[in-house]
């Protein structure tokens, strides 16, 4: 095996090399993007619940000065009980919600982390892939040589071999 053939196989072994590792960042990047996707999902769900449980504390206050003004001498123990209640559920959602903020924050973060690794990866294997182009170009241009040598050596004019 001549050098030139073996720089070629190297390269070429270099381009497969890359486009697995290229490959392996691909795939976490979609791994990434559906951890983003999952955690605005969750981030969603969570504002729902705080605005369900805002939404259920001002329809008791509407109650409670409205309809049930007059009884609220015989509901204000329940009233207040469901009140406290519905604050206490809304202020752990909230607390929640910081929470699922932060992991979404946290996702973003490695979904970019994640994208630069792959953008590198593409450009190593570009370049590897160039790489290979200039170890093929230079393995045939010594093939043309070395077979000008042995045509000349013996005896036959360059280009003689293409009319046959």
């Amino acid at each position: 095996m001549t050098p030139q053939a073996a720089t070629v196989r190297d390269r070429a072994q270099l381009v497969r090399l890359r486009a697995l590792r290229t490959r392996a960042a691909g795939r976490r990047c979609e791994a990434c993007r559906r951890e983003v996707a999952e955690a605005c999902a969750a981030v969603e769900w969570r504002e729902w619940r705080v605005a369900e449980w805002r939404r259920l504390r001002a329809a008791l206050a509407a109650w409670i000065v409205g309809p049930g003004a007059p009884e609220l001498g015989r509901f204000a123990a329940p009233a207040m009980s469901r009140r406290q209640h519905l604050e206490e559920q809304q202020e752990r959602d909230e607390v929640a919600l910081r929470d699922e903020l932060r992991e979404l924050e946290g996702a973003r973060a490695r979904l970019g982390q994640a994208q630069a690794h792959w953008v590198r990866e593409r450009l190593r294997e570009d370049e590897a892939r160039g790489l290979l182009r200039d170890a093929t170009r230079a393995a045939s241009l010594v093939r043309e040589e070395q077979q000008a040598t042995e045509m000349a050596e013996a005896g036959t004019p360059r280009g003689a071999d293409t009319w046959r």
